[in-house]
């Protein structure tokens, strides 16, 4: 299929192959909920043309519409940064009541709320990194998420969003969020990457750049004290030294007055 050129762009944009793409896509707000494509994942303008499309080019019309009936929840690698979480998923809840497909598959699993994500196949991370899987469910009740707080309910392009929050006991890298808005529920499970503290890293970075040099180096069995270095100036003779030197002196005028008294 020869590609639509949609409205202020000259070319197709990208399509994906799979449900997987990167978290710097995902932010969506509410230009994006009335303006921009509809296909999660895209932030070009919708096509101007017929008034009533959704989405910037027919082909990520076709995409959206395959991904949406897809049994794989919508994956997208890396996290999300303040409200953006919410505002993504406003916007797809919104769009789903108004029968227009984003991309992110209705699933229907019994089992998927009563076994931890790990143990499903659809929930893999083999590489351990911040990871969001979004996909809209029925409400299942489950023996293992617990509520992390009250449920609240935020305004989102003049819609009232309800959200709640809950985790699994004793792995707090895993959460789950649920929203809802009229008679759908979307959730979205998020696995955080524990990561190294920055201070730690910048105290790494800033010895790599400033090395210690080999003389200063103080070995960790003789303590953490070191030597303080006297530095002598050459013009003007150290104490000990003046001091030694006033002694030789008077040893001298005492032997040459010895030998005076001897001589008379």
């Amino acid at each position: 299929m020869m590609a639509q050129r949609s409205c202020g762009y000259s070319s197709s944009p990208p399509t994906r192959s799979s449900t997987e793409t990167t978290g710097s896509y995902l932010p969506r707000s509410a230009l994006s909920y009335g303006k921009r494509c509809s296909l999660l994942g895209c932030s070009l303008s919708r096509r101007c043309s017929p008034p009533s499309f959704f989405y910037c080019c027919a082909d990520h019309q076709e995409l959206s519409l395959t991904l949406s009936h897809q049994d794989l929840p919508y994956k997208s690698l890396g996290g999300f940064q303040s409200d953006e979480r919410d505002k993504t998923c406003s916007s797809l809840i919104l769009l789903k009541s108004e029968n227009i497909q984003t991309g992110v598959p209705e699933l229907s699993d019994s089992e998927i709320f009563l076994l931890h994500p790990w143990d499903q196949e659809m929930f893999t991370n083999p590489q351990k990194v911040s990871t969001n899987w979004i996909f809209f469910h029925d409400p299942v009740p489950s023996q293992i998420w617990k509520s992390a707080g009250a449920t609240y309910s935020f305004e989102f392009c003049g819609y009232d969003i309800l959200t709640t929050s809950l985790t699994l006991d004793k792995y707090p890298n895993w959460n789950l969020y649920w929203f809802r808005h009229k008679h759908l529920s979307l959730y979205c499970l998020a696995f955080t990457a524990v990561r190294e503290p920055k201070l730690h890293k910048m105290i790494l970075l800033s010895s790599l750049r400033n090395p210690v040099p080999e003389k200063e180096k103080t070995n960790p069995a003789e303590g953490s004290e070191t030597k303080k270095k006297i530095t002598v100036n050459p013009e003007k003779p150290a104490e000990g030294s003046r001091t030694k030197k006033k002694r030789d002196n008077e040893d001298r005028s005492g032997k040459k007055r010895d030998n005076e008294d001897r001589s008379i």
